[in-house]
């Protein structure tokens, strides 16, 4: 018992130094630390974007993106390649909900993910990117 408590306490130990160094220095234990952006390249005259980002563990909550204006946070991927971050977009009568960042399909390299809403989609590159911005989703009507 008493091991398996000190084991327990190490681990708990580890994830709280983990959590820390994030918060300090941008530093991550088990792997980069990942940054993710969303900016609205909307026209300026077009209905406000309305972002709701969240994960597993950490629901961003809802944002209202102005044109040329972007949200962002940052944060330490897991241990296991499970982190997961998604986002629901609605424009008027237009919504999209994708995966903005999932540790198992972006780079090891990749630090930095930028999504860019366009009125024709929603469009990505990377910190390492060798292409401009890639259109990934499109939207879909609200019904």
């Amino acid at each position: 018992m008493t091991k398996f408590f000190i084991l327990s306490m190490l681990v708990v130990i580890v994830v709280l130094h983990q959590e820390l160094v994030h918060i300090a220095a941008k530093e991550c234990l088990f792997g980069k630390h990942q940054t993710v952006y969303v900016t609205s390249n909307l026209p300026i005259d077009a209905p406000i974007l309305i972002s709701h980002c969240q994960s597993k563990e950490n629901d961003l909550g809802f944002r209202n993106i102005e044109a040329g204006a972007s949200i962002n946070w940052g944060f330490c991927p897991r241990l296991f390649g499970r982190t997961l971050f998604f986002c629901h977009l609605w424009w008027g009568n237009l919504q999209a909900s994708f995966d903005v960042y999932n540790q198992q399909e972006f780079s090891s390299q990749d630090k930095v993910h930028h999504w860019v809403v366009n009125p024709d989609g929603i469009y990505y590159y990377s910190d390492v990117s060798t292409v401009s911005a890639v259109r990934r989703y499109d939207w879909s009507v609200i019904s």
